[in-house]
């Protein structure tokens, strides 16, 4: 599962940009495999992208 995300992060590790339409604002993602994936750092990612959108 991809979880799609409106964050202004840079595409580097488990965060990988997404190829967006035009006026698309989620333009980054984080491949989930399993529910055991959903680890500290994907918790900060949604976090992150939560505070910069709030």
């Amino acid at each position: 599962m991809d979880v799609t995300l409106r964050l202004d992060a840079l595409a580097e590790g488990r965060l990988s940009a997404v190829k967006a339409r035009e006026g698309d604002f989620f333009d980054r993602k984080v491949r989930l495999g399993s529910v055991e994936e959903v680890d500290d750092e994907v918790l900060g990612l949604l976090a992150k992208a939560l505070h910069q959108n709030s």
